[in-house]
């Protein structure tokens, strides 16, 4: 686990998630990480959760009408 503190981190994941940052975010994710939630369920794996967030970003992007650019 990264060794910041907790809130710090959520921050930080939020600022990049609003910014559509998947490179910066997956640096907040250690090797054997685990991602869950009530949208998406449980993905398990660096490889698996940044694929999971480039299918999330994109179809959000489309949904709202905004260019598809994923950093």
């Amino acid at each position: 686990m990264n060794s910041k503190h907790p809130i710090s981190l959520a921050e930080q994941y939020v600022s990049l998630s609003n910014a559509h940052n998947l490179e910066e975010i997956m640096l907040l994710f250690s090797e054997g990480a685990n991602y869950s939630s009530s949208f998406v369920g449980e993905t398990k794996g660096t490889i698996a959760i940044k694929s999971m967030m480039q299918n999330f970003f994109y179809l959000f992007l489309m949904f709202i009408g905004r260019p598809v650019t994923i950093n």
